[in-house]
């Protein structure tokens, strides 16, 4: 069996607020979720949350690709999106 699949999660920092009306929209036009973190506090926490995300949606074939170096006190939001084909070759 084939299955394409494809994935978008906006994950925010815990200093910022989104209005619900936008969060609506992420996932309405766009299959995206949205996901709080907390980049400055405790930015080895947010990168475990962001690659368990991964390796859940990709069912179990990703590994970790986030790392902490991704992440600095000055991030804010950081967009995730993957692709991913199941299939025989």
């Amino acid at each position: 069996a084939q299955h394409v699949g494809l994935a978008n999660k906006m994950y925010l920092s815990t200093s910022l607020e989104l209005a619900d009306s936008f969060k609506e929209a992420i996932h309405r036009e766009f299959g995206g979720q949205v996901g709080i973190v907390n980049f400055q506090g405790d930015p080895e926490l947010a990168v475990k949350e962001i690659n368990a995300w991964l390796h859940r949606v990709t069912g179990h074939k990703m590994g970790a690709v986030a790392t902490v170096a991704d992440v600095s006190l000055a991030t804010r939001v950081l967009m995730v999106s993957t692709s991913f084909l199941r299939c025989l070759w």
